[in-house]
């Protein structure tokens, strides 16, 4: 609907004589428009998720390990550059999750009911910006059923917050009965239908990554029919591939500095998991559940409708913000227990971040 809608604003200029609707000189200009837009919302994605991070980060360390990893993810650059509806689900849902970890500790009326109109927003712009509405429903009810020490239940702003989001969710009600919209998994392909086995979606093939770093649609060789092994291929590069030797090695780098930085990631998503069952007042308890929201919604997504293209990183893009501030507290937590005797193991994670880095750009620079 809010696709809709930008379309139609990029429409809405007089045609003149000579520049008819139809036309080619019309259609370049709307083409133009629409790249300047989805460039615009794209910014706004970056820098909400950035805030978002930085709103979690306890040290400049660790902002600027999250802050790095938000910037310089191949996909997270590429995705939100696209033309499409995509770009909206990344941008209202990036503001919701950075609005929604600041009310946890601001506690002001106006963040929570913010957050709500963006995730409702996010909800219309396509269904799985429904994991950011429900992100914001599992927040209130955490904060009903375990409220800081010396706090109310229910604080200002939430009940106008959940009617918001009531309204946001009967708009899309109201437009999937009329129009017949919202149907899941269509446009597949039999050819990549995969296997819905319960295995699939715990086993690993390693030695596909030996084979080559990228991802394919066709055949079930380098993995393919396994959830976790494409989604982290398609976390990095998406449909991307080249036969350069030297790209090929940059992709071979980057999948092994993402798979290193995953020690990282596991002991900040443990820190993240016990701070979501105290009673404390920070984001981490947002970003624990945005996390396996978002990773549940992947899960689901692709169970229900067994295709590759549903198991693709691009509709839980957002989960690198979640995922970008757990390895950032996972290696601050390394820097505080290391920085005095081992400095070059306080300094690991941000040598591999460095490589990262730069295998990424130059990904980014081809795919571009």
């Amino acid at each position: 609907m809010l696709a809709a809608a930008t379309l139609a604003v990029t429409h809405a200029k007089p045609a003149k004589d000579n520049d008819r609707v139809g036309s080619p000189n019309v259609a370049r200009e709307n083409a133009a428009a629409l790249q300047w837009l989805s460039g615009a919302l794209a910014l706004a994605t970056i820098a909400f998720a950035l805030l978002a991070v930085r709103v979690i980060a306890a040290t400049p360390y660790e902002q600027a390990i999250a802050s790095a990893l938000v910037v310089l993810w191949p996909t997270f650059t590429t995705e939100t550059c696209k033309l499409g509806n995509d770009v909206l689900v990344y941008c209202f849902g990036a503001a919701s999750l950075w609005l929604l970890a600041s009310w946890q500790t601001s506690e002001r009326p106006v963040t929570i009911v913010l957050a709500a109109v963006m995730a409702g927003a996010a909800l219309n712009a396509k269904l799985n910006g429904g994991v950011s509405a429900l992100l914001v429903v599992a927040m209130v009810l955490a904060r009903a059923l375990r409220p800081p020490r010396g706090k109310t239940r229910l604080p200002r702003g939430v009940l106008v917050a959940l009617g918001a989001l009531a309204v946001f969710g009967g708009v899309l009600a109201d437009t999937v009965i009329r129009l017949k919209q919202g149907h899941l998994g269509n446009g597949t392909s039999s050819l990549t239908r995969v296997p819905d086995h319960f295995m699939n979606f715990v086993r690993l093939d390693l030695a596909s990554f030996r084979e080559t770093p990228w991802a394919f649609q066709e055949g079930a060789a380098h993995g393919r029919d396994y959830f976790w092994n494409y989604l982290f291929r398609t976390s990095l590069f998406d449909e991307y591939r080249s036969s350069r030797p030297v790209l090929e090695v940059s992709g071979y780098w980057l999948s092994a500095a993402a798979a290193a930085l995953l020690p990282f990631t596991a002991r900040g998503v443990l820190s993240f998991a016990r701070a979501a069952f105290r009673r404390v007042t920070d984001g981490r308890r947002t970003m624990f559940v945005a996390l396996l929201g978002w990773l549940g919604f992947a899960v689901l997504y692709r169970a229900v409708y067994p295709y590759v293209s549903t198991n693709d990183f691009r509709y839980i893009l957002l989960v690198v913000v979640p995922l970008a501030s757990a390895t950032a507290a996972g290696a601050g937590a390394v820097m505080r227990r290391f920085g005095k005797r081992h400095v070059h193991l306080a300094a690991l994670a941000g040598g591999i971040v460095l490589v990262f880095g730069v295998a990424s750009l130059e990904i980014v620079l081809d795919w571009s």
